[in-house]
């Protein structure tokens, strides 16, 4: 009970302090996100050593510990572990020792690279993980009172609101309406005119799917910014989204995993990293960082 409780304790002051960071961070000195992500390595480490059994044993053989972690690189020493070392594994196995499945916000991947495979996390960790993504979100332009529609192609995962989020519906902040992405277009066409949304979120290609349909057209479509994640998002799909809705459009790159990983930049033609959330490399078709 007192490991448990010192458990808790350690991670709920890990958490606050990267809630107190994070804001900071988009305009931070690249050493000071390099000593943050650090500091978050030795503790993930530590962490999993102790509590996750699928990460005690896959890594038993390494004699990496928190303290040697003085670079980003030196968690290359660790050996990987791949979606079928979890998959062979009972969940409970692959999650803190003790977690209450039941308690956990389940994700389930599309499966485009194979198997669907499904993501556990606490509540606390999905509301943190979701921040990062408001961050860039405001970057991009959202703003706090924006009507936001959401196109989704995939069974919508079940959401189960606390009483953050029902405050939030309550005050208008943020809200966000969930429609089929697979529906016909004039269903979405006239989803989106009910909803007078001002920021559109969904697919490239359910995007282009709409665009073409309004394309030349007159309607009442006026949303100020659109973003797109999810899929590769080409220069076509690009010209013809934001010509026919004549917004700014903004592309995330992110993963079920991971939540967000990079951002384009609203100002240039580049993507921001979230390098508070993860450590992205960039490898060639050897397998090698480039």
């Amino acid at each position: 009970m007192t490991s448990n409780f010192r458990t808790r304790s350690l991670l709920a002051f890990e958490h606050a302090h990267t809630l107190r960071r994070m804001w900071r961070h988009a305009h931070a000195d690249p050493e000071v996100l390099r000593e943050f992500q650090l500091r978050k390595l030795r503790v993930l480490l530590a962490h999993c050593r102790t509590h996750v059994r699928v990460y005690r044993e896959h890594w038993r053989w390494s004699g990496l510990q928190p303290a040697d972690v003085v670079t980003t690189q030196h968690i290359e020493a660790l050996p990987t572990i791949s979606k079928n070392d979890l998959r062979s594994r009972p969940v409970a196995e692959t999650l803190v020792d003790g977690a209450d499945v039941r308690v956990l916000v389940q994700h389930t991947t599309s499966g485009s690279s194979g198997r669907p495979f499904t993501i556990y996390r606490a509540p606390r960790e999905e509301h943190l993980l979701n921040l990062f993504r408001l961050r860039a979100s405001a970057q991009a332009g959202q703003r706090i009172f924006d009507r936001i529609a959401r196109f989704s192609q995939l069974p919508l995962d079940p959401i189960r609101r606390g009483w953050p989020g029902r405050l939030r519906n309550a005050m208008g902040i943020h809200r966000e309406q969930q429609f089929d992405g697979l529906a016909p277009a004039h269903e979405l066409v006239e989803n989106l005119i009910r909803h007078r949304a001002d920021v559109i979120r969904g697919y490239p290609s359910t995007l282009r799917h709409v665009a073409a349909r309004i394309q030349g057209q007159q309607h009442r479509i006026r949303p100020r910014l659109i973003v797109c994640g999810g899929e590769v998002l080409d220069a076509a799909a690009r010209c013809t989204i934001e010509e026919a809705f004549s917004a700014a459009l903004v592309d995330f790159y992110g993963a079920h995993e991971f939540n967000l990983l990079a951002s384009q930049c609203p100002r240039e033609d580049c993507y921001h990293v979230c390098d508070d959330n993860v450590l992205l490399e960039i490898v060639g078709e050897d397998g090698r960082a480039v």
